[in-house]
């Protein structure tokens, strides 16, 4: 992400650098493809005009909950007072019972769900060293929300989740983003990126998970553009997210 103060033309100059250390780094240690994507890709929404939504987790507890907005403050009391409690699954667990809940809510909306194994992926090779955990909202014994984070050094960035839909008001998934704030801070990371932000967004779909997001608190980022794939002396540029990653990850 690039600093608020950079200008244009600073900001040019850092990706034009970022983009010849990593082609140097590709070509040092023979690296065959590489790729990387900003943070405003995370949810494969390929705009231009994007942030990321950060929450510095330096504050104490108490700050951390006053700089919310009082309907998150509400939503999170709400969950507590009807029992909603959090758990952590364990790194051999299997991940079925996340993607249930993902799919679910994305089904319900008219969405496609990422397919399961790029999930499956992602945990069965970073769950043991900590990099990615999974939390899970509980109602009476079954699951009814979760979290999918990701920790990298001194950051946790959600990568993705959902509540299912029959049991939305009970804001298991208000409560997990509160218990993930806690939990990262107390792993050591100063800051918790919730989502990103896009102010050009037209659907309504998109913008109520902005506003969902944004009650959390936190300040706005403005992201690096697009998604950028490697190669030793050369590099390619794409800008439809979404299709790339259909491509890499059909459906089955």
């Amino acid at each position: 992400a690039y600093s608020h103060k950079l200008s244009k033309n600073k900001k040019q100059a850092v990706s034009k650098w970022v983009e010849s250390f990593i082609n140097s780094l590709a070509l040092k240690y023979k690296i065959d493809f590489f790729k990387y994507e900003s943070l405003c890709n995370q949810n494969l929404f390929p705009y231009k005009n994007n942030y990321i939504r950060t929450i510095d987790l330096r504050k104490d507890n108490d700050a951390l909950w006053s700089q919310m907005k009082t309907n998150a403050q509400r939503k999170i009391r709400k969950a507590l007072n009807n029992g909603v409690a959090v758990i952590w699954a364990k790194p051999d667990e299997p991940i079925d019972d996340f993607y249930r809940i993902r799919s679910n809510i994305i089904s319900s909306t008219g969405g496609k769900p990422i397919p399961y194994l790029y999930y499956k992926l992602i945990w069965d090779n970073f769950s043991r060293e900590k990099f990615v955990n999974i939390a899970y909202a509980i109602y009476k014994g079954e699951k009814i929300a979760a979290i999918f984070l990701i920790q990298y050094k001194n950051t946790a960035f959600y990568l993705s989740g959902g509540s299912m839909r029959k049991f939305m008001e009970l804001e298991g998934h208000s409560l997990l983003h509160w218990e993930s704030m806690r939990i990262s801070k107390a792993n050591n990371c100063l800051f918790y990126i919730i989502g990103s932000y896009n102010p050009d967004t037209k659907k309504v779909k998109e913008k109520n998970i902005q506003y969902f997001e944004s009650r959390f608190g936190g300040e706005l980022t403005q992201c690096v553009e697009n998604l950028k794939v490697y190669h030793p002396g050369n590099f390619f540029i794409f800008y439809q997210a979404k299709k790339i990653m259909r491509n890499l990850f059909p459906s089955r």
